[in-house]
């Protein structure tokens, strides 16, 4: 391993810019430089149906036929601000200059996936054949897994690096969510002249809001209003109110009883002022729970325990690609990463991290 290659890396992938949407760019320096390690590379099709302008990028190095195949899964997009990043190494971390994200989310596992199979390859390390799929709209909706045709796979065990926390932690546990998208259609009147002739949409759907259980509910069930707008003019009551919601629980029941919940107090107030009530209710990704006695799991608690890690196994309130995969019938674990305040201009990783995710994904492939 070489730590001063793995850090020239990790700040050249994000000086790329590759906001959801526009992921392009990155994705093709990164087939030319999975292509100089050995890999098959090919973009998918998901550009023609997902709102992005690459496809997913897949690759494959075969090995040696007597060891298990092992896939690595990272998502291409950042959240914004992620343009014009500029990384500062600092004595024991990397951050951006406090006015971006610094994007290790989610480009600290591709640096150190990188850096990992070179220390192979330059310790000559007989090794299985390694698979990668770098996801395109992960960030706003996983779209790019959802497209991605796992058929096309070789191995089923798949390593989702998409984590915050300290390398040797890995997630086996993560939310099913809802979304919620609800117009309240009330009546208009001058609001000076004859304001009791109206019914203000944006009261509706002020006590509706007011009357449902919303941000932390247990231990594994939260809830979210995310954008509320209506309304045209301060002299005008109300007609429209739109709102979006969405609720996650680690359990379906739970989250069929807040989604629920929420759903009668938007029908309550709306029957109250005699409004009308319309919405939309889309399940966003399906619950993840990792079978603990799995292939995936048990290659993972080897390689860290053989780098004198402690394995830990924990849950999210976060959905990512590895519910989609799940779904799809992989084997799937969601190491941690490293990264911290991610989504935030606060965003770092402390070096030493970034260096043991690094050994431990090679563990993984040494191991597998």
């Amino acid at each position: 391993m070489k730590l001063d290659r793995l850090i020239q890396e990790f700040t050249e992938l994000v000086q790329i810019d590759s906001e959801s949407g526009n992921e392009l760019a990155f994705a093709t320096d990164l087939k030319t430089r999975f292509e100089a390690l050995g890999f098959d590379m090919v973009f998918d099709d998901a550009a023609d149906y997902v709102p992005s302008n690459s496809g997913n990028l897949y690759g494959i190095r075969r090995g040696d036929p007597d060891k298990l195949p092992v896939v690595f899964s990272c998502h291409l997009d950042t959240v914004t601000p992620g343009i014009g990043i500029k990384p500062q190494v600092l004595e024991d971390r990397i951050t951006s200059d406090g006015t971006t994200i610094l994007a290790s989310d989610d480009k600290a596992p591709i640096a150190s996936l990188i850096e990992a199979i070179r220390s192979l390859d330059e310790s000559q390390e007989e090794v299985g054949t390694i698979e990668v799929v770098f996801s395109v709209g992960e960030e706003i909706g996983m779209h790019g897994a959802r497209h991605f045709d796992v058929s096309r796979l070789t191995g089923k065990n798949m390593f989702v690096l998409d984590s915050s926390g300290t390398p040797g932690r890995a997630i086996i546990q993560a939310p099913t969510a809802a979304n919620i998208k609800a117009t309240i259609t009330g009546k208009s009147a001058h609001a000076g002249l004859e304001p009791e002739n109206g019914i203000s949409a944006i009261m509706v759907m002020s006590e509706a809001i007011a009357n449902m259980p919303l941000l932390r509910i247990d231990h594994e069930t939260t809830a979210n209003v995310g954008k509320i707008s209506g309304g045209n003019a301060t002299n005008i009551v109300a007609e429209h109110c739109q709102a979006t919601f969405e609720a996650r629980s680690l359990k379906q029941d739970k989250l069929d009883k807040q989604v629920k919940a929420m759903i009668e107090a938007l029908e309550a107030a709306s029957t109250k002022y005699g409004s009308m009530l319309n919405y939309e209710l889309n399940t966003s990704y399906p619950p993840l729970l990792v079978d603990q006695s799995s292939g995936t799991v048990q290659l993972f608690k080897k390689a860290a325990e053989s780098l004198g890690m402690t394995p830990e196994f924990t849950s999210t309130g976060g959905g990512s690609d590895a519910n989609i995969y799940a779904e799809k019938g992989l084997e799937v674990l969601i190491p941690s990463c490293g990264m911290t305040a991610a989504h935030s201009v606060n965003e770092y990783i402390l070096i030493e991290d970034l260096s043991a995710l690094s050994r431990l994904v090679r563990e993984i492939i040494k191991l597998a």
